[in-house]
Order: structure tokens, then C-alpha cells, then sequence
């Protein structure tokens, strides 16, 4: 019983996430028509003012594959109250600023500010594309005084993606410059071998020489081992027989 009740909570927390879900996607959807029938994004409005500025990323260069971020500082100039309740984006090419190649997910808020207030709303994404110069839009969507949606292009400018195995930290320059010192240290020792190593050698081949220099020839050797021999065979003959021996010869 205990383990059905966790499991209906769990189910009903699920439940309410995603009509939660189903509901901001409606309310996004129907917002998105209203804008477009109002005359879509606008370069310039009198309401409002925008400061972006990119966070972690250097010469506005994202990496692709990887979570970036752009963050829009939205001040309120008008004199009345006014709303942002999404903030959106895509990349475009220069030739067609309005044309989208890559969307960004919108995302939802309901932040109030009055008059002469000012409030951060960060776009968070992941570029999954190619190395390329591209154009980055960013888009914030408001309420005016009349609670009409409207659209303003908080951003243009050019972007530029760059590969993932581009960017080398640090420590990877580290690790690259050590392993270039070593592998430069034996080519060194591989190419120029140590002085005592080579007059060794050269001493060990003087003394093969020397060695080869000093070899008897066989015919003599044999000629003395002959000759050893017959001493040794004459030496247990008793020294009469020896005369008698070469009185017959």
C-alpha cells in the first residue's frame, strides 16, 4: 500500500509538469500569433531599453556542443508599468538577418517592471552546427500599456561558432609544450649519441684489430704441436736405446 501511494504522488507530480509544460507551450503559441499580427519583431521601440552582454564567452565565440549564454539587460523607459514575459532568438545568415537558419527555444517569465526599472533575463542554448560567421538575433517579448504583446529585437550582431576541439585551456598548452621539450631531448640523444659511448667503441675496435693482427698461421701451429709431440714420445725411452736406435739410422 505504502509503495502505491509513492507511486501515485510520483505519477501526479508528472501529471502536473508536463500540463504545466503543455500550458506555457499554448501560452507561447497563442502570444507568438497575437506578435505576428501586431507586425512581428521590431528594431526599435520607445519602451524599452537593452544592454546585452555574453558571459563566458570571449569575442562573441561559442563553441559548439557546448551550454552558452546571453544575458539582456532590459530597462523600462516608458512612464507606465510594462511586462516581459518571454525571451527568444535564432542565428541567421548576414545576407538574410530574417530569415532563421537555427532557433532558440523561448522561455518564459512574468517579471513586472516600472517605470524606470531595469532586470536581467539570461537565453540559455546549445549551438549544434558547424564552424561558421553567422548573425545572432535575440528577441524579448513585453506587454505594453495597452497589455498588447509586442516583440523587440533586443540584439543583432554578428556571432561567430567555432569547433569544440578548438579552444585548449591552460593546461593543455602546458601538457603540449612539455611532451614537445621531450620528445625534442631525444631527438637530440637519438641524433648526437654521448662521446664516451662512440671512444669505447673505438677502443673496443682497435683491440679486435690488434687482436686479428697477432694471428698465427695454422701451418706453423700445426708444426709446432708435431713437434711438442715427438719430444714427449722420446722422453720415456731409456737413453741407450736412444743410441742404438740412431746407430742404425
Amino acid at each position: 500500500m505504502r509503495f502505491q501511494a509513492v507511486f501515485l504522488t510520483l505519477f501526479s507530480l508528472a501529471i502536473a509538469v508536463l500540463a504545466q509544460r503543455a500550458e506555457k507551450d499554448d501560452f507561447l503559441v497563442n502570444m507568438n500569433k497575437e506578435i505576428l499580427r501586431n507586425g512581428g519583431a521590431q528594431k526599435h521601440v520607445n519602451e524599452l531599453a537593452f544592454d546585452t552582454v555574453f558571459p563566458g564567452s570571449k569575442d562573441s565565440q561559442f563553441v559548439s556542443g557546448e551550454p552558452a549564454e546571453v544575458v539582456v539587460g532590459v530597462t523600462n523607459l516608458a512612464p507606465h508599468p510594462t511586462a516581459v514575459f518571454a525571451i527568444s532568438g535564432y542565428f541567421a545568415e548576414a545576407k538574410n538577418t530574417s530569415k532563421p537558419i537555427h532557433e532558440l527555444d523561448a522561455q518564459r517569465f512574468n517579471i513586472r517592471l516600472d517605470s524606470k526599472q531595469q532586470a536581467s533575463f539570461p537565453l540559455r542554448f546549445t549551438p549544434e552546427m558547424e564552424a561558421q560567421d553567422l548573425i545572432l538575433v535575440v528577441l524579448i517579448d513585453f506587454f505594453d500599456a495597452d497589455e498588447t504583446p509586442r516583440r523587440a529585437i533586443a540584439f543583432q550582431g554578428p556571432v561567430k561558432i567555432i569547433p569544440s576541439d578548438f579552444i585548449l585551456d591552460f593546461a593543455g598548452i602546458s601538457v603540449i609544450v612539455v611532451i614537445s621539450g621531450l620528445a625534442y631531448i631525444g631527438y637530440k640523444i637519438a641524433t648526437n649519441p654521448p662521446k664516451t659511448s662512440s671512444s669505447s667503441n673505438s677502443s673496443s675496435s682497435s683491440s679486435s684489430a690488434e687482436v686479428k693482427k697477432q694471428k698465427i698461421p695454422a701451418a706453423e701451429i700445426r708444426e709446432k704441436i708435431a713437434a711438442k709431440k715427438e719430444q714427449l714420445d722420446d722422453e720415456w725411452i731409456p737413453e741407450h736405446l736412444k743410441k742404438a736406435d740412431k746407430k742404425k739410422k
